[in-house]
Order: C-alpha cells, then sequence, then structure tokens
C-alpha cells in the first residue's frame, strides 16, 4: 500500500536520494521536491549529481520553489518540467515571535546606540562584509555610536577571522554570536533597530529566499537587503 503521508525534500542530500529510487520505490513514493536554487545551478553545470538531479525531478509528483525568481531559474535550466513545476513562497509558523513580541519593550531615547543586526550561517554568500564596509564610510563620531551584531551558525572559520580583522581595521564594533538558542535569537530581534542581510551569489551558491527577513519582521524590525 503507498504511503498516504507527501515527503517534502528540502536539501539537496534528500533530492539526490531521491533520484537514485528504483522504480518500484518511486511508485509507492508521494514525493514533492522543493528547490532553493543552488541546487538548480549545480545540475545546469557538468555536475556529477546532474544525472540524478534531472532524475528527481522526474521522479517528484511535483516540484515547488521557494520563491518567484527561483521557478523563473528552473524554468530556464529544466523546461521540460513546466507543467509540474510552482512557487510556494517560503513563510513563517502563525504563531512565529507572539510570545515574544509581547514581552518587547519599546526603545527610548535614553539608549543613543544603534543596533545592526544581520542573522545567517558564517558562509561569504550572506554578505557580512558588506555590512562592515558599509558601517566603514560613516563618520568617526556617528561610527562609534553603531553596534553590528552577527547572529548565525558556524561555517567558514577562514571568512569569520576576515570579518573580525575588517571590522577591527575599519573601527566598527562587531559582536559576533555563534549557535544561538531560539530564545538567545530572539533577543538579538528584540535588542536591534535595523536587520540587514546584503546576500549575493558566490561561486553558483545563491539566496532562494532569506527566510530572516520575514523573522525580522515579525519582530518590528525595517530589513535592508541587495536587489
Amino acid at each position: 500500500k503507498a504511503p498516504d503521508a507527501i515527503h517534502l525534500f528540502a536539501e539537496p542530500g534528500p533530492l539526490i536520494a531521491l533520484g537514485s529510487l528504483s522504480e518500484k520505490r518511486i511508485r509507492q513514493s508521494n514525493c514533492i521536491a522543493i528547490l532553493h536554487g543552488s541546487e538548480i545551478n549545480r545540475w545546469s553545470g557538468r555536475s556529477l549529481t546532474r544525472p540524478l538531479g534531472i532524475r528527481a525531478l522526474q521522479n517528484a509528483r511535483s516540484i515547488r520553489t521557494v520563491s518567484g525568481p527561483i521557478r523563473e531559474l528552473t524554468l530556464r535550466s529544466f523546461p521540460e518540467f513546466k507543467a509540474k513545476l510552482s512557487a510556494v513562497p517560503n513563510a513563517l509558523p502563525s504563531d512565529f515571535g507572539h510570545k515574544n513580541l509581547e514581552q518587547l519593550n519599546p526603545r527610548t531615547s535614553e539608549m543613543p546606540n544603534f543596533r545592526i543586526l544581520s542573522v545567517g550561517r558564517i558562509h561569504r554568500r550572506k554578505g557580512f562584509d558588506q555590512v562592515i564596509q558599509a558601517v566603514a564610510q560613516i563618520g568617526d563620531d556617528l561610527k562609534q555610536s553603531i553596534h553590528y551584531t552577527v547572529a548565525g551558525s558556524r561555517k567558514d572559520a577562514r571568512y569569520l577571522d576576515e570579518l573580525r580583522t575588517l571590522a577591527e581595521q575599519n573601527g566598527v564594533q562587531l559582536n559576533i554570536q555563534l549557535d544561538l538558542s531560539a530564545e538567545a535569537l530572539a533577543a538579538c530581534y528584540q535588542a536591534s533597530d535595523l536587520f540587514v542581510l546584503t546576500s549575493r551569489p558566490h561561486k553558483g551558491s545563491i539566496e532562494g529566499f532569506g527566510l530572516v527577513y520575514l523573522e525580522a519582521g515579525a519582530y518590528g524590525l525595517p530589513c535592508i537587503g541587495y536587489d
């Protein structure tokens, strides 16, 4: 008997596994492939995983992307799957942050520091260095009141060291918080005035949909990002 559940594949590993299933397993599965974008770039080139990636898309009952632009990217790369391709933008749980927002204290004129926050794994695609360079261009008097916090998971140790060096060389007050609990991350959002994430493509890796922009919005923060 075929399972009633629909299996969602949202990461490259499970997607490749879907492409490896036997014909019997494929008939028994009821799979929806979720694409974020970077895997499409990899499969479009001469990648060893390209045949399995294509087979995964063939095996999926339907294909969904996390944003409209990623749907267009998929169409350009694999137009043969247009009939079962649709965009379903990411969303937060309906109760995200509500409990924390009830405890949020408004900032007052007695809080002179301006706090900028970025959230994401420590990866060059996230563009944290871009924010440091932007703050560095502000006049010294005003710059002293700006505090920049990066909250994320440890990924690229070399990039992490480069961020710290860049901030020190340019007199930017940088605070890096790694592997925070949900409560600690909520406190970072609550303590901030502005959310910035200047993601940009890096070696084929792209930002399919920045869920953290929605998280910041749930905490009432204005957001800045690249086009």
